[in-house]
């Protein structure tokens, strides 16, 4: 399982207490840099201390989801704010999936963790058209 230090809050649910890097095969066509996240080209992605988020949206906040939900909210903030394309926001959803996994959750709960994180995207996004 991969290791994170966060705490609680009450605003945002958590905060990252120290950072850490990923190498990701999602490639920005420049580096994003963004309050406490940044993505390479080469596909590192830098979560700082102090980098907040809100879980995992629609699942409950487990050990094995804790680390890929930090991750994929990262991803999804650049998205919001149009800095990835719809192709590498899909890469990050499967970012996700495979990362839970890997921290030990079962493939059924990754696989209703997946659907869900699918289907509140075509509806987020479908709703701001």
């Amino acid at each position: 399982m991969q290791e994170m230090i966060y705490e609680g809050l009450k605003d945002w649910k958590y905060r990252v207490l120290e950072g850490f890097d990923l190498q990701t095969d999602i490639l920005p066509e420049k580096t994003i840099k963004t309050d406490f996240s940044s993505l390479d080209q080469n596909g590192l992605l830098t979560i700082d201390k102090g980098f907040c988020w809100d879980g995992a949206s629609g699942a409950i906040d487990t050990d094995n989801i804790m680390f890929g939900s930090c991750v994929h909210d990262a991803f999804c903030n650049w998205h919001d704010k149009k800095l990835l394309t719809v192709e590498q926001r899909k890469k990050a959803d499967i970012l996700l999936k495979k990362l839970i996994l890997k921290d030990g959750m079962s493939e059924f709960r990754a696989g209703i963790v997946y659907g869900a994180v699918k289907i509140n995207t075509l509806i987020r996004y479908k709703l701001n058209e």
